[in-house]
């Protein structure tokens, strides 16, 4: 078997961004590649009347390898700049808009280990807060970090967590992380230490023993978070830490977030299922992939949710309730390199 078609067959996305400017889709994988789409050759569909349109393009306008030894664990874009984050290292990859191409890493910043460890550090999630001008990285190693992006220097550290970091999300000067050791903190990100903290796993209406206690996603707002992953999904009123309601998504859970006055919920499910904030289904999204991994959404210049996961393709959603369009990752054309 050819490495192109071993691509095809067990391509799993992990991650994705849009551009800054919105008009382009970037989408990292489990074999190290970035595929880019441009959002407005997907959306601009003919119409009957006008025949001299072509039909929108499925495929990605570049496909790019970032690294050969490693899975594209997360990224974020910042002004032209692609961030993505690979076990050991961040790094910059230029974005030049009008030959619509990723052109050449620009700098990279490798992530110290930490004494228990002597293997790479994997770079899970990245939160970016354009205010300061940082990124954070929550770590394998159970460590968040924050780096000055003009600099390049890690200027914060949070050492609190006790297993990996799956997920941060973050407002302002604060911050959320969902780890792997079951508990979400809280942070101030002008003080050294977490500021709270809830473990979901310790509440009976929430534990669910057969998927463990683990937590795959935080997402939050000014007055609730969203948290899940072995336990069930929940949300949580920010000043009193309160669980205020439960959510009845089956499978678990990998991806959350607030879309539309309702929170969204995506993971091991056949579904992306969004729901009021009292629990009540808003819509049910039938999805191609057995798993999602990363939903992300917009609402300018152009309006498109993008649900990736295990599979070979990504389904693309313009109006937030079913799924219109399926793109193409690796194709026939890929070459086996």
């Amino acid at each position: 078997m050819g490495i192109g078609k071993r691509k095809k067959l067990y391509n799993t996305v992990l991650c994705q961004t849009f551009s800054s400017c919105g008009n382009f889709l970037f989408a990292g994988n489990n074999f190290g590649d970035v595929f880019i789409y441009s959002i407005l050759d997907i959306t601009e569909t003919p119409s009957e009347e006008d025949v001299t349109k072509v039909a929108p393009s499925l495929e990605p306008i570049q496909v790019y390898n970032v690294t050969d030894v490693g899975h594209v664990q997360s990224m974020v874009f910042y002004k032209d700049f692609l961030i993505v984050g690979i076990p050991g290292e961040i790094r910059g990859y230029q974005w030049c808009e009008d030959s619509k191409k990723i052109k050449k890493k620009v700098w990279e910043i490798r992530i110290p280990n930490s004494y228990e460890s002597i293997e790479a550090v994997d770079v899970n999630s990245l939160w970016l807060n354009e205010e300061t001008d940082e990124v954070f990285l929550g770590c394998g190693d159970s460590r968040i970090l924050g780096i000055n992006l003009e600099g390049g220097q890690i200027m914060k550290t949070y050492a609190e967590h006790k297993d990996y970091i799956h997920c941060l999300s973050g407002l302002e000067n604060r911050l959320y992380s969902a780890s792997e050791d079951g508990s979400v903190k809280f942070w101030d990100l002008r003080q050294k230490k977490s500021i709270g903290s809830v473990e979901p796993y310790k509440n009976h209406e929430l534990f669910r023993p057969q998927m463990g206690k683990w937590l795959g996603t935080v997402s939050c707002t000014e007055n609730f978070f969203v948290c899940g992953g072995g336990p069930k999904a929940s949300l949580w009123h920010t000043r009193t830490n309160e669980c205020t309601t439960i959510y009845p998504f089956p499978g678990a859970v990998h991806v959350s977030g607030f879309n539309e006055d309702s929170v969204l919920l995506a993971g091991q499910n056949s579904n992306v299922i969004r729901y009021s904030l009292n629990g009540d289904i808003s819509a049910e999204i039938p999805i191609s992939s057995p798993a999602t991994y990363s939903v992300i959404w917009q609402t300018a210049p152009t309006k498109i949710m993008s649900i990736a996961g295990a599979q070979n393709e990504i389904d693309i959603c313009l109006n937030f309730n079913y799924k219109d369009i399926l793109l193409k990752t690796y194709t026939n054309e890929t070459p086996d390199v």
